[in-house]
């Protein structure tokens, strides 16, 4: 076994660091997302899955087996054992209450905050990056209907497991310690069986190799292989739950319309909503040319990224577009009620909001500083250190813009999500909503 590697720049940055930062972060959602603790069930999805579940009332073997069989659950066309599991659990302990759901969910979305802000120090070398990033995380309205529905655990349960799975990879990677990646073996496979989507993990533990490829060791790229298989091994099992959907090539015509309706969404132009129907997304009226620029000019910044080397911004952009690949499929898919939700943005959200934090320091410290891989923790302090470089009066007032511009975001979306939970309560459990259970598939 490789003697770990001391030296600044092999120093793994998520086991150092102030302490205060990740029980900071913990303590946000916690009190944000803490009224949730007083929602009752939804009237779609909880009743049919959770309470209506006869597999989760009692222990016995046969339950068991029942959960861990694909297509027991009556309705479900997800393998999500371990997410069961996670139910079963608590109806044991506690019995199923929502106030027991609730909490159970706003722990894990805490727990995934502090998860988020390790990951991404590992990216940029950088705490107040990492503490910016995973406090947008944390309190974006668009991750209310992950954490605030019971049902929601899949989301946050397997994001956990997919970011504790990149962190012992990239451990195992640096330190070359084969109980990390044994232990990234385990969390990948648990986060698949929570919940499929992120079966293309493997694809972002290659884009984090891609990253740093002066790091890249040959071996290690065989090392990705027990992950594919599985990626295999789940997709394989889910297929023999969902076995009659209707898939059409020409549906990804819509894709451009659901882009433009994302972005409103991220930049709070436009209020969230727990259902995203059909008829009023997929309308091929509103199939115009406008409707191509925001997925051009998004395009465009991602090939001058890359371009010009600006390596953080095309990282959170290929993080959040493979990511979201498992979302996408669903515009294929026929005849269906709703064709996007906001919590299928709960895990690619992630690199978005790397990407804007990492153009704020891009603008900063100057095109210069953005060639290297890994910028010093303190370029990224927005106009304070910046106007030490050439061209300071210029880069100093863009750092001060960029700060007010992210501080303004950041206050807005707690605003914001401080009405999302509030409102949650009266637009998610008292307010019906036509929905059958059966149409849920992520």
């Amino acid at each position: 076994m490789k003697k770990p590697d001391t030296s600044v720049s092999g120093r793994d940055p998520t086991v150092h660091g102030k302490p205060w930062m990740p029980l900071a972060l913990a303590l946000v959602a916690i009190v944000l997302y803490g009224r949730t603790l007083g929602f009752e069930f939804t009237n779609w999805d909880d009743q049919s899955y959770i309470l209506g579940n006869p597999y989760l009332r009692s222990f016995s073997v046969d339950n068991i087996k029942a959960l861990l069989t694909p297509g027991s659950v009556r309705g479900e066309l997800l393998y999500i054992p371990v997410t069961y599991l996670t139910h079963f659990a608590e109806s044991l302990t506690f019995g199923l209450r929502p106030w027991v759901l609730h909490g159970t969910n706003t722990c894990l979305h805490a727990i995934n905050g502090v998860l988020v802000f390790f990951v991404v120090q590992g990216w940029s070398r950088c705490r107040v990056t990492s503490l910016l990033v995973a406090l947008a995380f944390i309190v974006h309205p668009l991750q209310t209907e992950s954490v605030a529905w019971a049902m929601g655990r899949k989301e946050v349960l397997s994001t956990a497991f997919a970011l504790a799975t990149l962190l012992l990879y990239r451990r195992a990677r640096n330190d070359d310690v084969r109980r990390c990646y044994l232990l990234a073996v385990v969390t990948f496979a648990l986060g698949t069986l929570a919940k499929p989507t992120i079966i293309v993990l493997p694809l972002l533990l290659l884009l984090e190799m891609l990253r740093e490829p002066r790091r890249i060791v040959r071996p290690q790229v065989l090392w990705l292989i027990p992950f594919a298989v599985i990626a295999i091994a789940v997709y394989w099992l889910n297929g023999l739950v969902d076995v009659g959907s209707r898939m059409s090539l020409f549906q990804a015509v819509y894709l451009p319309a659901i882009l433009n309706d994302w972005l409103l969404r991220f930049g709070l132009v436009s209020a969230p909503s727990p259902l995203y129907a059909l008829d009023a997304t997929l309308n091929p009226n509103r199939l115009v040319v406008w409707q191509l620029l925001p997925a051009l000019c998004v395009g465009a910044i991602v090939a001058l990224a890359v371009w010009r080397r600006w390596r953080f911004i095309w990282f959170g952009a290929g993080f959040c577009a493979i990511a979201a690949i498992p979302a996408m499929t669903i515009v294929l898919a026929v005849d269906r009620q709703f064709v996007t939700a906001d919590r299928y943005g709960y895990f690619p959200l992630v690199g978005v909001f790397f990407s804007i934090i990492a153009m704020r320091n891009v603008l900063v410290n100057g095109v210069s500083a953005t060639t290297s891989c890994l910028p010093s923790p303190c370029c990224c302090v927005p106009g304070v250190l910046g106007s030490r470089r050439k061209s300071g009066a210029r880069a100093a007032l863009c750092g001060n813009m960029c700060w007010w511009v992210t501080r303004e975001f950041i206050r807005r979306t707690i605003r914001w999500a401080i009405i999302t939970t509030t409102t949650t309560g009266s637009t998610m459990h008292s307010r019906p909503i036509s929905r059958p259970s059966s149409c849920d598939r992520m």
